[in-house]
């Protein structure tokens, strides 16, 4: 790879999928990668994957809809973003840099969730590969137009935050100097994704955060099993696979 250069010592890639482009349109799905920067040095990725859906107490516009994929029956039983602002704002306000592609989207949606939950803003410094795209090659400096030039294959109209926040971080990789050609994505279901044949988690006690927990995470195991906990805690971590997947990216010829 042989990119040896100097990241921010906590890298956070956002993305969010949302009901709209409307000033009051809300966030449906939210995916965050936590990169260690000092371990992109070393040459052995550590990422923490974070893939969240939400009741948006609203419904999606058609266009969006297509994008995110999910019927409002579907979203109708999920948690409200609320439960999750004050541990999505603290993690964010951890990093040393958020980086998004278009980032001013992302983060006027997630400014707005934090507003609407009253938890305070995130004030971490940001970084817009979009815009450092335009800068470099010009326009159009769209995700799909920029990975095609990166030599990825194009996303398919329906897709989940977490691909987009793996092909933002791969395009920060790539306009940082490192080739990705050996790169790819994996999706990850939302860890806290309630199925619409599931019993609503109780809201009665706003303390109590109910967790979806699929064995191992792997996506044929249809067995869902709720653990209730008396705290919120970070959200849980994914299978290491995205370790993996990054990891060809640094391994030495």
């Amino acid at each position: 790879m042989g990119a040896r250069k100097r990241f921010p010592k906590k890298i956070a890639v956002v993305d969010v999928e949302t009901t709209g482009l409307r000033l009051n349109d809300r966030v449906v799905s939210f995916a965050m990668l936590e990169v260690s920067g000092e371990s992109l040095v070393a040459g052995q990725p550590d990422i923490r994957g974070t893939h969240l859906i939400f009741n948006p107490q609203k419904r999606s516009q058609t266009r969006a809809r297509e994008v995110h994929g999910y019927s409002e029956q579907e979203l109708k039983v999920q948690e409200p973003f609320s439960l999750y602002a004050a541990e999505i704002r603290n993690a964010l306000n951890a990093a040393d840099l958020i980086v998004a592609h278009n980032c001013a989207f992302d983060m006027r949606f997630l400014q707005y969730e934090m507003q609407l939950a009253g938890v305070g803003a995130i004030n971490t410094r940001t970084h817009c590969t979009m815009i450092e795209y335009r800068k470099k090659y010009g326009s159009p400096a769209n995700l799909d137009h920029v990975n095609c030039a990166m030599g990825l294959p194009l996303r398919a109209t329906t897709h989940s935050a977490f691909e987009d926040a793996q092909r933002c971080f791969l395009t920060y990789l790539w306009l940082n100097g490192v080739d990705v050609t050996a790169a790819s994505v994996a999706d990850q279901a939302p860890q806290n994704f309630v199925r619409t044949d599931s019993p609503a988690a109780p809201q009665s006690e706003p303390a109590v955060i109910p967790v979806l927990r699929r064995a191992d995470y792997k996506e044929e195991v249809d067995r869902v099993e709720y653990h209730y906990i008396s705290k919120p805690v970070p959200p849980l971590r994914p299978p290491s696979i995205i370790d993996r997947l990054f990891a060809v990216l640094f391994r030495q010829s």
